[in-house]
């Protein structure tokens, strides 16, 4: 018999990627049970509901609400309801359009509101009759 037709032994083992490289076994990882998982949310739920990138939108929401008890935060609403929808239109994909829109409506509504109560106010003062 004769040696040549041996394959002669490997002098080292297969490289990682390379043909006859066996890869070790994965471990199992414990893998925690279903009721104590987090679920996943979809990105940007919250940011829909509550514009926190956008803080002029949500200023100016809030204050175009409270604008109606408070007739001094109109103009504010008004204001920064129109910067947040300037903001929206630099940065496309910015949330808070709908905060935007009900901070300018609502600051608009109530800045002419009380305006013409203010002016209804100061004239029934001028107006009034004068008792000597």
């Amino acid at each position: 018999m004769s040696n040549e037709n041996e394959n002669p032994p490997p002098s080292m083992p297969p490289a990682p990627g390379q043909e006859g490289y066996n890869a070790p076994p994965q471990q199992c990882q414990p893998q925690m049970p279903s009721y104590y998982q987090q679920p996943a949310q979809p990105q940007g739920t919250f940011d829909n509901l509550i514009p926190t990138k956008n803080p002029s939108a949500l200023i100016a929401y809030y204050l175009g609400v409270f604008s109606i008890v408070c007739g001094i935060l109109a103009p504010f609403a008004l204001g920064l309801g129109i910067k947040g929808l300037n903001d929206i239109k630099k940065q496309p994909g910015l949330p808070g359009k709908a905060h935007a829109m009900v901070g300018i409506i609502a600051g608009a509504i109530f800045t002419l509101l009380y305006a013409v109560l203010f002016v209804i106010i100061v004239l029934a003062f001028v107006n009034r009759p004068h008792y000597q």
